[in-house]
C-alpha cells in the first residue's frame, strides 16, 4: 500500500497537503496543536505553520523564518540524516524508517 501511495505521488510534478501538529506529554495530555500546510515541488518545499512560522528549502539549504522575531535562520540540508523531512513525508520514508512489528 505504501509503495502504491509514494509511486502516486512521485508522479505528481507538485503536492500541496494541510497538518495539523498535536504536541502530547508522556502520558499523552494534549499540550498544544498548531496547523498549517505543506507544498513539494521535487527537493524544494515551503512549510507554512499558522502563529508564525514558515520553512522554506530548495533542497540545498533551509530557511526558517519566525514572523515573531522577525528572524530567519538558514542552515544546511543534510539528505543523510535519519529524520522524516517535508521532501521525504510522503515519499522515501517507510523504507527504513516505518517498521511494522
Amino acid at each position: 500500500m505504501l509503495d502504491g501511495l509514494s509511486a502516486k505521488l512521485k508522479s505528481f510534478k507538485a503536492v500541496q497537503s494541510s497538518f495539523t501538529l498535536k504536541v502530547e506529554d508522556s502520558k499523552g495530555k494534549l499540550q498544544g496543536s498548531k496547523t498549517g500546510t505543506i507544498y513539494l515541488k521535487g527537493s524544494r518545499y515551503h512549510v507554512s505553520v499558522a502563529g508564525g512560522q514558515d520553512i522554506f528549502s530548495d533542497g540545498k539549504d533551509i530557511w526558517t523564518y519566525d514572523k515573531g522575531s522577525n528572524e530567519v535562520t538558514i542552515t544546511k540540508a543534510d539528505p543523510t540524516t535519519q529524520t522524516i523531512s517535508p521532501d521525504k513525508i510522503f515519499t522515501n520514508f517507510y523504507d527504513k524508517d516505518f517498521c511494522i512489528s
